[in-house]
């Protein structure tokens, strides 16, 4: 039977729901599933630094061997501030965390106090500032905080925040921040927090407890930050976040998600500018460049300040672009689905994920209608197709994009993005709907279980060999054939 139904529509850019995976943006690694790399920035090399250990943490001795008797007292001034930082949160004591910072720059008091209190409102229950590598910057030209007769000079520190809320991730992220120390009556205190910015470019704007007081609304398997201002925006979105983890735990049932998400919805620009890095879709208008209406991404567990730095993943977070934000819509609550699948799937499997497979299998939650079956017809009215793959399919001259790596996959054209992501949901729709849709799941952990330094193509030929005993080409002309089957219900 023929379906009465017009051809359903759908713009490229309002496509392109998804941030990427994996990426090495701020100072997380983005992903839009799971884990595959297509860094918009990447680490800074270090400048010369005042003293510097070795990466990873180092013994004081070790570090401070060539260093004057006063520099040696600084960094051990340092160590007790950071010592001291965690003993204040820990004791929820802000008045003994604000007196570790210079009482005479009030607004650096002000922003401080504020960094205290998002992390408190947030629910992190597990924080600590340390500095393990006791990395120090040079001040900018022109900038002096020194006080007459300091034993040493002022400097700009990399000071490592590990947090964890513990009911929501499995394990400790980790992030730099850039604060200046100076003697200060034979205590060392933070007396900036801005003076490695440049140094520290990819942690600046990284986690929005960093920025502005920020709005959380808390739920019991949800935890959305954002900003008063869009209140009503924010608890909206809370609930329908709510709402679609319940769908898809529904349909994926993986042990390594305890079936929570953290959802990161800043408006301010240095934020969403830091996870976007200029893509970040602000209207329904159709872009030449691919653009984003969301990401998971994962922050890393270890911090990175060097390009030879290999990041832990430690545990994901859910990004929302401000115009998403403002959306209420089938098509909106469709993104949070197509999310929330990445968050399922962090850790079920890195880089060696085929993208298509990563994103195909987003899209298809996203848009699954079948009940406790598959309904192939029902999730393509639900989700439509670009114009032009429309017709194509329909004259049989469509030609599948199946694209394994992510630098091909995300880059390019709105058009080029849109047929990539279409093509790994009709590929994981016919997989679904011919294998049964948890073959879809053993294939994304068979390929989690390869090397990440293996060939995309190599990974995607042993995986599609051993779960569903097939090849590409055959897999291709498969897509090919359902696709056209599918769209031959409609006018």
């Amino acid at each position: 039977m023929t379906v009465d139904q017009r051809a359903p529509r759908r713009t490229p850019g309002r496509l392109l729901r998804t941030g990427l995976l994996a990426a090495a943006v701020a100072a997380v690694v983005a992903l839009d599933t799971g884990a595959v790399p297509l860094p918009f920035s990447t680490p800074v090399a270090l400048p010369d630094r005042v003293s510097q250990g070795s990466q990873g943490g180092t013994d004081p001795d070790d570090a401070d061997a060539d260093l004057s008797a006063g520099e040696r007292a600084r960094n051990d001034g340092i160590e007790a501030a950071t010592a001291a930082m965690t003993a204040a949160y820990a004791a929820k004591d802000e008045a003994a965390f604000l007196a570790l910072v210079d009482p005479a720059d009030t607004k650096l008091v002000t922003r401080m106090r504020t960094m205290f209190r998002n992390l408190r409102a947030i629910g992190y229950d597990e924080v600590a500032f340390g500095w393990p590598d006791r990395q120090t910057y040079p001040l900018p030209a022109g900038t002096s905080y020194d006080a007459p007769g300091a034993p040493a000079e002022a400097v700009a520190a990399a000071v490592e925040v590990r947090t964890r809320i513990s009911s929501f991730d499995r394990k400790t992220a980790s992030t730099v921040l850039g604060l200046s120390f100076a003697d200060r009556g034979g205590r060392w205190l933070v007396v900036g927090d801005k003076d490695a910015a440049e140094e520290l470019d990819l942690y600046t704007a990284s986690e929005p407890w960093m920025l502005g007081s920020v709005y959380v609304v808390k739920k019991a398997h949800t935890i959305v930050v954002g900003e008063a201002k869009r209140k009503r925006d924010v608890d909206r979105l809370a609930a329908q976040v709510e709402q679609a983890i319940g769908a898809v735990r529904a349909v994926w049932k993986i042990k390594s998600w305890n079936g929570k998400a953290v959802v990161y919805a800043t408006t301010d620009r240095r934020f969403v500018d830091s996870q976007f890095g200029g893509r970040d879709a602000k209207s329904n208008k159709v872009t030449k460049e691919a653009v984003f209406d969301a990401k998971v991404e994962m922050l890393y567990g270890t911090p990175v300040l060097d390009l030879a730095d290999i990041p832990e993943e430690a545990t994901p977070r859910m990004v929302v672009t401000p115009f998403l934000l403002g959306r209420n819509n089938a098509q909106s609550r469709a993104v949070l689905r197509h999310e929330l699948t990445h968050v399922a799937f962090a850790y079920e499997g890195g880089e060696s994920v085929p993208t298509w497979l990563v994103e195909g299998i987003a899209e298809y939650t996203a848009f699954r209608t079948g009940g406790s079956g598959v309904d192939g017809v029902g999730a393509l009215a639900a989700r439509g197709l670009p114009r032009t793959t429309w017709t194509e399919i329909k004259r049989g001259t469509w030609k599948p994009s199946l694209v394994a790596d992510p630098g091909d996959f995300y880059s390019g054209t709105s058009k080029h993005v849109s047929d990539t992501y279409t093509t790994g949901w009709l590929t994981c729709l016919y997989i679904a709907d011919s294998y049964g849709e948890q073959s879809l799941a053993r294939l994304y952990a068979a390929a989690g279980a390869r090397s990440p330094d293996e060939d995309p193509e190599a990974v995607e030929a042993a995986i599609l060999k051993k779960v569903l005993k097939t090849k590409r080409s055959t897999l291709v002309s498969e897509t090919k054939s359902y696709a056209r089957r599918i769209r031959s219900r409609f006018v």
